[in-house]
């Protein structure tokens, strides 16, 4: 099948135009297909509810769109296996929004709920909810890119629309207006996984639509529809990139911040350089022989010779990857003189490994040295035409949460009641050294209780591990500190027959080693604690949890009191403190019902000042040469918020920032060869965008 025929394929299905599809094959191939499905629960939901929503409008609101030649309004759209680009017929952009995002009628919560639009210089126009990272793009009317007026003007006249049409838009705010979480959740919760899976990947193939528009407002997509004319040849196969890597050619070094180790420099060279051998580069990877976690220990176990060269990785079509060993360091040299050795006399090694670099060069399209493995040579970096920094990602200087509470006063004042009284549950529970140990003793056995039913294994601990007894033991520090969220429950003991006798068998393990580490204490608790644990478990208490009693509510009610009048009010306090006392000597939950009107919105902080803080991260003068790699992010790290920190890490002169997320394949990835040839997937998916983002650094060099 001719690369022509591939592209034509694409944009039936899509949509997109003709440049559009075949540009997308020539950069990602397809190991993920030709029309990728959302890879991420979270998008998938949210490309399912926005087309539901175009398909389905409430009554009274705005009505379906029926424009000739579109799907409700789009003209096309564009899909990648983490994004999805909207391409909105002639005109259409501004009904599109008006729609989509969220706005309030005759009580109401229609589009929506939670959807917000953002403009970034690089993204474009992007729609997503508070606080997910799901998204989706806007492209301009045409192949053109969205401006950041154009943006403005079509916001601005969906604010027409909405309000023209009896509509109270609430797209405006920064914060979950009321009624939007509970209107979310019965409508994306209430879709079945199967039924999401469909209309998302009816809104990827929206070309399949274009000619006539489905009558989907009664009915979700089938399958049969969904599937197309041809979907065998959407299926992933092993055809990478053209044109990508092979053309190629330069130095790249991937260093960590600040000189330190640990980052993930390996993780993040091996995953470029497998992304570019599967583009079909010839990669050459330079790194020190001496680290024994080193990129070196996956073609073979045993440790390199300086100058040696090993084959890791050779794909179909010409692509590969081969490893050398870097000649030593000074601080490798360390090992080789005493203490007392002045090493000023010793070889100097850094002419060899430029020459060393300047070979690799002339053999390989791509040199990847990998600074931050072990020998930590910042020297090397002057020799690269780009330096990739690797930052850890730090959640905190991303974002900060905020506690959205629309309850009613006397619901909120309840609520508060229970946050003091756990407070004043904590600081008033003094207990003696033998209440202490008792209460361990409970926290330890409902964990060993737990472990022995899944496994059926009768230890404690590992008694011979010295290590593992230790922890075990160390927990005794903090079994006055158990807070109301950290309770662990056993099982009754009409359910748990056996619980007697798993008492004995703790006990019994843990006395001779008890004994020695408490031993005023040990023969005390050990004589009653049998006899209490059933006590209390008979009695509902969890492990841990202190008596709650009556007496203890008046205590606690009798101290509160003023605090309680002074910041909620004489009449509120006599309305309601019986009634929380009742309730919590019946067990009974008053604040359950209320749980939707408590939203946490998690903010993304300022674009400029976590720009600013990578750069001091980073350690390095920000140039067009230097590229920002953080390391170890999660999937709330929107779209959306690395576009706009990213165009401020460009206005401060780096070349651009990319991400490489928490994965699990990327914690193996050094000890399974394996998963460095993986072609489909998350993790082959994001070392992909790291690799289009070098190469397009390297061609504007």
């Amino acid at each position: 099948m001719s690369k022509d025929k591939t592209a034509r394929l694409r944009q039936m299905y899509t949509g997109e135009p003709y440049s559009a599809a075949q540009r997308w094959y020539r950069a990602n191939g397809l190991f993920n297909g030709l029309v990728p499905d959302a890879v991420h629960p979270a998008q998938q939901r949210l490309e399912a509810v926005t087309l539901r929503t175009l398909a389905r409008p409430r009554p009274g609101t705005l009505p379906t769109l029926v424009i000739p030649g579109t799907l409700f309004g789009l003209a096309g759209v564009t899909p990648d296996p983490e994004e999805l680009l909207l391409r909105p017929a002639d005109h259409q952009l501004p009904q599109i929004l008006s729609r989509l995002l969220p706005a309030r009628a005759a009580g109401l919560v229609v589009g929506v709920p939670g959807l917000r639009a953002r403009f970034s210089r690089r993204s474009g126009l992007t729609l997503g909810r508070i606080g997910d990272d799901a998204a989706v793009t806007f492209g301009a009317e045409g192949a053109g890119r969205l401006r950041g007026p154009d943006a403005q003007a079509a916001l601005e006249a969906a604010r027409v629309l909405a309000a023209g049409a009896g509509l109270e838009p609430l797209w405006n705010s920064d914060t979950p207006q009321e009624g939007e979480g509970q209107a979310w959740r019965a409508l994306a919760e209430a879709l079945p996984a199967e039924e999401v899976a469909v209309w998302s990947r009816a809104l990827r193939r929206a070309g399949l639509f274009l000619m006539a528009s489905p009558d989907w407002a009664e009915r979700a997509p089938s399958a049969a529809e969904v599937a197309g004319p041809d979907p065998d040849r959407l299926r992933p196969r092993p055809v990478g990139p053209t044109g990508s890597a092979g053309s190629l050619r330069g130095v790249v070094a991937v260093t960590p911040s600040h000189g330190r180790g640990g980052l993930g420099c390996t993780t993040v060279a091996l995953s470029l350089c497998a992304a570019l051998a599967r583009s079909g580069g010839r990669v050459a990877l330079l790194a020190g022989a001496s680290n024994p976690n080193g990129p070196f220990y996956l073609a073979e176990k045993q440790p390199p010779t300086a100058g040696e060269w090993r084959d890791l990785l050779e794909l179909p079509g010409g692509g590969l990857v081969r490893v050398g060993a870097m000649p030593p360091s000074s601080e490798d040299l360390s090992d080789a003189f005493q203490e007392d050795d002045e090493l000023d006399g010793a070889p100097n090694f850094r002419p060899a490994q430029e020459q060393f670099v300047a070979e690799a060069k002339k053999n390989y399209d791509i040199v990847v040295i990998d600074v931050g493995n072990g020998f930590q040579q910042p020297h090397l970096a002057e020799l690269a035409d780009l330096v990739m920094a690797v930052v850890p990602y730090k959640r905190h200087e991303w974002f900060e949460t905020e506690v959205v509470d629309r309850r009613p006063d006397w619901v909120r004042f309840l609520a508060w009641l229970d946050d003091q009284y756990l407070q004043y549950s904590l600081i008033n529970s003094a207990t003696t050294p033998v209440e202490q140990l008792l209460t361990f003793l409970d926290i330890q056995f409902a964990f060993y209780v737990m472990d022995r039913a899944e496994d059926g294994n009768p230890d404690v601990y590992s008694a011979d591990d010295p290590e593992d007894l230790n922890d075990w033991w160390s927990d005794y520090d903090y079994a006055d500190r158990v807070g109301e969220g950290d309770y662990v429950e056993l099982p009754s003991e009409d359910e748990a027959p056996e619980l007697d006798a798993w008492r004995r068998d703790f006990l019994d393990f843990v006395r001779l080693e008890g004994a020695r580490r408490h031993l005023e204490t040990w023969t005390e608790a050990s004589e009653q604690w049998s006899a209490r644990s059933r006590q209390r478990n008979e009695q509902g208490l969890c492990p841990g949890q202190s008596q709650d009693d009556e007496a203890a509510h008046t205590r606690f009610l009798r101290n509160i009191e003023d605090k309680a009048i002074q910041r909620w009010g004489d009449s509120l306090w006599q309305d309601q403190h019986s009634v929380w006392a009742a309730a919590r000597e019946a067990g009974d939950d008053l604040l359950a019902p209320w749980q939707d009107l408590v939203e946490k919105v998690q903010h993304t902080r300022p674009a400029a000042d976590i720009a600013r803080k990578l750069t001091v991260e980073a350690g390095l003068e920000p140039t067009s040469s230097t590229l920002i790699v953080l390391n170890q992010t999660d999937y709330n790290l929107g779209r959306h918020d690395l576009a706009a920190v990213r165009d401020a890490l460009q206005n401060q002169g780096f070349a651009t920032a990319v991400t490489l997320p928490r994965l699990k394949a990327f914690e193996e990835l050094l000890y399974s060869p394996s998963e460095l040839a993986k072609q489909g997937g998350l993790a082959a998916g994001a070392a992909n965008r790291i690799a289009l983002a070098v190469s397009s650094a390297l061609r504007h060099q």
